[in-house]
């Protein structure tokens, strides 16, 4: 779970078993829809703007080898790119959000644990 301070809907989450309901699959990263076949494991962390996140991180293949790298420039230029493919009204636009979005990741980079391809058994 990754709460950003802007978002109104915070909500706990409640466990459902994989396949009990529909959901699109999307990289924490980019943000792109589709398959996330690695998760970087993470201790939990508050950023020091009041963003959140607890748990892993799903990523794409895209992203992964640019995470391990710490790339997060060319992390960031992936997730403009998901994004100027999606229409105006879905599209993102917060004050600082480059900053914001860099500043998160690097505490994320201080408490990442490594990468791993995901597999539905290892129950984390």
């Amino acid at each position: 779970m990754h709460v950003r301070p802007w978002e109104r809907d915070e909500h706990v989450v409640v466990p459902v078993p994989r396949g009990q309901i529909p959901h699109r699959a999307r990289c924490d990263f980019c943000n792109a829809e589709g398959d996330t076949p690695w998760l970087v494991l993470a201790n939990d962390f508050v950023a020091d703007d009041g963003w959140a996140s607890q748990g892993h991180w799903g990523a794409c293949q895209g992203c992964v080898s640019l995470v391990r790298r710490r790339r997060w420039s060319a992390v960031y230029a992936r997730l403009l790119a998901t994004e100027a493919a999606q229409p105006l009204d879905q599209r993102l636009d917060v004050p600082g959000r480059r900053k914001r979005t860099m500043a998160m990741w690097q505490r994320l980079e201080v408490n990442m644990l490594g990468v791993v391809p995901f597999r539905e058994e290892l129950n984390l």
